[in-house]
């Protein structure tokens, strides 16, 4: 497995968390969840690092007024 998020697109950070077109909640809840989960420290990362790049990359939508 890549563990390198910067290695996988939008799409491909949502289908791994199996979400479409999420709010901020359920990206936080969802990948929340997975780190709750994990016991492996580089797959936990890999989770926090998901939750941040989807979040920033929400925040950059709402502030151009465009759609997921």
């Amino acid at each position: 497995m890549d563990y390198n998020v910067d290695n996988y697109t939008i799409s491909e950070l949502l289908a791994i968390l199996d979400l479409d077109d999420p709010t901020q909640q359920e990206i936080i809840d969802t990948t929340n969840k997975y780190i709750s989960l994990e016991s492996q420290p580089q797959l936990v990362s890999f989770f926090y690092i998901i939750q941040t790049k989807l979040l920033q990359y929400m925040s950059e939508l709402e502030t151009s007024g465009n759609d997921l």
